[in-house]
């Protein structure tokens, strides 16, 4: 029978690690409720990251494309005013040109972001994001429990940065999802960007800022 509340709690053990679960190699699976809040803490980073990005070199370096994109959506309003009087609706205006091409660099500014914010903190704090590391987790390889390598984390990063640029995209949205519900549905807790890069979370209460344990040698 699984067991929910320790699945969304706190650290599991499996039998066959080899060690013992203390160890700062093979410490346990991470629960749901620490890697949804160090989710939720990296995605508030990304969030700041990506508008002050937007608004001091997207937004700022197209002011004719701004005013289009204003202009276009006070067009869309009042298309979908009309279509609220008349029988027969019609679709909206096309966007322009100017609206496209910021409506693209705009998504390419997050997926590019995402990408490098979970690449770039994950090979400097080997295997532990700010969001991790506030939460006292680390992404270690599944065949011993060690560092990971940078090619892992490349392949893990891309595989997040890519279903969530896409589930910006509301007919994708299901990509998403499916990839983190494996996390909800498997022993290890390992979503679907673990699997593929073969790398599991697991919680580290004596981690430290570079995913190394602090020292054990006694106090002279």
């Amino acid at each position: 029978m699984v067991d929910y509340q320790n699945r969304f709690q706190g650290p599991s053990h499996s039998a066959d690690d080899g060690e013992s679960p203390s160890s700062p190699q093979r410490s346990g699976n991470a629960g749901l409720m620490p890697r949804a809040g160090a989710f939720a803490a990296d995605i508030f980073v990304v969030v700041l990251l990506v508008v002050t990005i937007v608004n001091f070199f997207v937004l700022s370096q197209n002011p004719d494309a701004v005013q289009a994109l204003e202009e276009y959506t006070e067009e869309v309003r009042e298309h979908q005013e009309s279509n609220d009087t008349d029988e027969a609706l019609e679709p909206p205006p096309p966007p322009p040109e100017a609206v496209e091409r910021l409506v693209r660099s705009i998504y390419i500014t997050i997926l590019l972001t995402l990408l490098i914010y979970f690449a770039a903190a994950e090979l400097l704090t080997k295997g532990a994001s700010p969001g991790k590391l506030l939460f006292k987790l680390q992404v270690v390889r599944t065949d011993a429990g060690e560092t990971l390598a940078t090619s892992a984390t490349v392949v893990r990063s891309v595989i997040k940065a890519v279903t969530l640029a896409l589930a910006i995209l509301h007919p994708l949205l299901l990509v998403f999802v499916f990839n983190y519900l494996f996390a909800f549905f498997t022993q290890e807790r390992r979503a679907g960007h673990d699997y593929i890069a073969r790398t599991r979370v697991i919680a580290k209460p004596s981690t430290s800022f570079y995913g190394q344990a602090p020292s054990q040698d006694p106090v002279p």
